[in-house]
């Protein structure tokens, strides 16, 4: 079984919140941002033998995304929830046309 552990996630670009198993990214992304990579590298687990070494795996990854104006997520150490308040029923989906982009 893969842990948090077998990841090379980036604690300064991400919040890990265990309450809802969540990473979270601490930058505000425009359409100018750089790709956003959550992990590089997967380390398999020292105590999967041998008979491990020919199988494939996944790993899914969903996304979600907020509007970052009117909004300031908590990301302090010891958060239990960087959503203050806001639960997931509260979120809606994206009502913009796609060729609207963010502008500054």
């Amino acid at each position: 079984m893969l842990k948090l552990e077998n990841l090379n996630v980036d604690e300064e670009k991400w919040f890990y919140c265990e309450e809802d198993g969540y990473f979270y990214y601490k930058t505000i992304l425009t359409d100018k941002s750089d790709p956003v990579v959550l992990f590089s590298e997967v380390e398999i687990p020292a105590d999967l033998d041998n008979v491990w070494s020919l199988e494939e795996f996944t790993i899914d990854v969903s996304v979600d995304a907020i509007q970052s104006k009117n909004f300031k997520p908590n990301f302090e150490e010891g958060s239990t929830t960087p959503w203050l308040g806001i639960e997931k029923e509260d979120i809606q989906e994206c009502i913009y046309p796609e060729h609207v982009k963010y502008e500054d």
